[in-house]
């Protein structure tokens, strides 16, 4: 009896490992492989980007405080 409930504890192990695997890799590799594959025979192209974002601001401008960051003795 202890042999099939060895048997069966590995197979549960073997099942629980990948289906891990699968949930860990298994969103990359399905993006990876939807992006490869273009069904229309037509590649979409993205129209280029338009980005009226301000400039980044200096550290000066954020934390005042932290620009001087020397400890006196």
């Amino acid at each position: 009896m202890s042999r099939r409930s060895g048997t069966c504890l590995r197979w549960c192990l073997v099942v629980f490992a990948v289906v891990s695997a699968l949930c860990v890799c298994g969103p990359a590799l399905y993006w990876k492989f939807k992006k490869g594959l273009s069904l229309g025979g037509t590649s979409p192209a993205c129209s280029p980007c338009i980005c009226d974002c301000p400039p980044p601001l200096s550290l000066l401008k954020i934390a005042p405080g932290l620009a001087n960051l020397s400890v006196t003795g």
